[in-house]
């Protein structure tokens, strides 16, 4: 038994979304501690890749009884990473 995503592009598009929030934080960062600020956007690479998601598969006992089992099965949260590279340009110094 396996549990998988219906739609995985509200789940790309966010992850997406997340990645650009995350590298523009970075970059504000460091270049604060650079001593420089943040210009206009320059470059944006992302290599699009297709994600597959699929829990573990899970193996059930095999067990005889009158009753049906009772399994307790809660699958895990789903985890998306994904990656982007962003050049802005910079000045002062």
């Amino acid at each position: 038994m396996r549990f998988t995503v219906q739609d995985l592009e509200p789940l790309r598009n966010l992850a997406m979304a997340e990645a650009v929030k995350a590298a523009r934080t970075k970059a504000c960062l460091i270049a604060e501690a650079a001593g420089v600020t943040l210009g206009k956007l320059l470059q944006i690479d992302y290599s699009w890749s297709d994600i597959y998601v699929y829990s573990a598969p899970m193996t059930l006992p095999m067990m005889v009884s009158e009753a049906p089992p009772d399994y307790d099965i809660t699958p895990d949260d789903v985890e998306v990473e994904e990656s982007v590279n962003i050049v802005w340009e910079i000045s002062g110094e």
